[in-house]
């Protein structure tokens, strides 16, 4: 019998990260969010709760924060695939 090894593709920091999100939210600090979640397949959820649904105006001004650090991070990759 062979065995296959299996790539484990759970990321250690997306469980602590959302843990710490859910110990936020018990605790009252967390009352909403925006959020995209990226799934296995290059297949994404996105969704609104709390007082990012209550409060459009507010949500789009820090989902073009969250916009902002994702372009720059997108410049400095494509810097780094460059300067080979």
């Amino acid at each position: 019998m062979s065995y296959q090894l299996i790539e484990d593709h759970i990321s250690q920091d997306t469980q602590q990260a959302f843990e710490q999100i859910a110990e936020a939210a018990r605790s009252g600090e967390v009352i909403g969010g925006a959020f995209v979640l990226i799934l296995r397949k290059r297949r994404f959820l996105v969704n609104l709760c709390g007082a990012g649904a209550k409060d459009p105006v507010f949500t789009r001004g820090a989902l073009l924060s969250l916009d902002d650090q994702l372009r720059n991070l997108v410049r400095r990759h494509a810097d780094s695939s460059t300067s080979l």
